[in-house]
C-alpha cells in the first residue's frame, strides 16, 4: 500500500507496506528486503542539519517533458 502521486516533473511512488509488510522511512522493518533503483530513480531526501537523509520508502522519478 502507499501512494503515488505527480509533482512538477516528478513522479512519486511511497510505500507503507508491501505484502502485509510495514515500512519505515528506512526500508522494510525486519527484513533484509531492499527497495532497488531503476534508471534515472532515487530515493526522495530529506534535509537535515547535518546532511540530506534519504526516505527508502519513497521513490522519484522525473518526467520527460515534451
Amino acid at each position: 500500500m502507499g501512494d503515488i502521486f505527480v509533482s512538477p516533473e516528478v513522479l512519486n511512488w511511497r510505500f507503507s507496506s508491501i505484502r502485509g509488510m510495514k515500512i519505515s522511512a528506512g526500508g522494510v522493518r525486519g527484513s533484509s528486503c531492499r527497495m532497488l533503483l531503476g534508471s534515472g530513480q532515487k530515493y526522495h531526501a530529506i534535509e537535515k542539519m547535518l546532511g540530506s537523509v534519504a526516505k527508502e520508502n519513497w521513490i522519484e522519478v522525473s518526467i520527460a517533458r515534451k
